[in-house]
């Protein structure tokens, strides 16, 4: 419903700035009922209202005793930032809720939550960190590998590390992809790929952790991976980067990464799905046969059918594709065994569509 719907919307969107502010503080104070006002205060919190220094203290106060999804964090953070874009700073106050804010974040996971996280290190001034947490079996490894190095590497791995922590979506757009070539040229390809498959290949799934949290009096218990989101997003960054190299050594430890990302978490499932996507997707962007062995065992090893849908979807076609791009000259045994481990297309279609795949393989002079 819209605010304009309403005559008392329409006073309240009339009403004076500084009784408008007042309005939101009592959104907020209404926990139980806020849902119902989202468009009202989404409305007042795009305007920019003379907030002063004490209200945004006030306010940020406030938003520390709330829930994830309780509030508007989004509406709140964005007034903060129009705040300090016209000259002013953050008091002590600010930034102690905002560090609240941040530390009550790490315990969810998500997109949006990173997305939150990094609005509020913006807001205090810092620099996104670019090691990761400490605390699992890769990361320990990376932690020490980039420690022992020079500080002219150490500062050219953060630089790709920072650029591989900035991997939201389904694939990496053209110009990730460019600056992600330039970051591996700063640490040296061989340097990258003997360091990659290492950690890919010390990645495990991570201990459970019980959080606790008080809301009205009461005191509720959750179990939940005790895996970095932070962890998962580099991980998921780097198996991005992976995609432009044919090496074996790359593809196995591709195919390790997968596995060990989808070992199922008891109650939770697969720990950290963003990470196998991201390393299917790599295996079939890498465009040559020795991807096809990694992929093929994935199909009978994993599980977890929605991280395959990439390679499912592509199907033989995919590995038809990546034999005749490494000019492989195959007989009609040998493509049938790496169709049989890519993909699954059925009892009544099977023998059709391998006859087509193969006409096709012919016709291209790649098959005896």
């Amino acid at each position: 419903m819209k605010p304009s719907d309403y005559a008392t919307g329409r006073a309240i969107l009339d009403a004076e700035p500084r009784l408008q502010i007042h309005i939101l503080y009592a959104i907020f104070q209404n926990l139980d009922y806020g849902w119902t006002l989202n468009s009202l205060h989404n409305n007042l919190f795009a305007r920019s209202l003379p907030w002063t220094a004490m209200d945004l203290e006030r306010l940020l106060a406030r938003r520390t005793e709330q829930r994830l999804y309780t509030g508007d964090w989004s509406g709140v953070l964005r007034t903060v930032q129009r705040f300090l874009e016209q000259g002013n700073h953050l008091t002590p106050a600010m930034e102690t809720s905002l560090r609240v804010m941040r530390k009550w974040l790490t315990a969810t996971q998500g997109a949006e939550v990173r997305k939150l996280n990094a609005r509020i290190s913006a807001l205090l001034g810092e620099e996104k960190a670019a090691l990761p947490d400490a605390g699992e079996t890769w990361a320990d490894a990376a932690l020490a590998d980039i420690a022992a190095l020079p500080q002219e590497k150490q500062t050219a791995w953060k630089r790709l590390l920072a650029h591989a922590q900035d991997s939201e979506g389904a694939k990496p757009t053209a110009a990730w992809r460019k600056e992600a070539k330039a970051c591996v040229t700063g640490v040296g390809e061989g340097a990258f790929r003997e360091h990659v498959a290492r950690w890919f290949a010390a990645v495990t799934a991570p201990p459970m952790q019980t959080l606790r949290h008080e809301y009205n009096g009461r005191v509720y218990e959750t179990h939940q991976s005790g895996a970095s989101d932070r962890n998962i997003s580099l991980l998921k960054g780097l198996a991005w980067l992976c995609a432009d190299y044919t090496e074996p050594e790359i593809a196995r430890a591709l195919a390790k990464l997968t596995e060990s990302s989808l070992k199922k978490i008891p109650g939770s499932g697969p720990w950290a799905v963003r990470a196998a996507t991201a390393a299917i997707w790599s295996l079939t962007e890498m465009g040559c046969a020795e991807a096809v062995g990694p992929l093929g065992r994935l199909k009978t090893k994993v599980t977890f059918r929605t991280a395959l849908n990439r390679k499912d979807a592509h199907g033989a076609e995919s590995t038809l594709r990546l034999f005749l791009s490494a000019g492989a000259r195959l007989d009609a045994a040998e493509l049938a065994r790496a169709l049989c481990r890519a993909s699954d297309p059925g009892p009544y279609c099977a023998a059709a569509y391998l006859a087509f795949l193969r006409g096709r393989a012919q016709s291209a002079g790649h098959l005896e």
